[in-house]
């Protein structure tokens, strides 16, 4: 429709394996970026 739109991370890796994980640094840098996009 013609929207943009971010395509943001989790920071997880291996989606519906059994070796699926998340970078809990990743995580943090995300919650940081949403903080600030809320912020604007």
């Amino acid at each position: 429709m013609g929207l943009l739109t971010p395509n943001l991370g989790t920071g997880s890796y291996n989606y519906h394996s059994r070796f699926e994980f998340i970078d809990l640094y990743e995580l943090e840098k995300m919650i940081d970026i949403l903080t600030d996009i809320v912020k604007i």
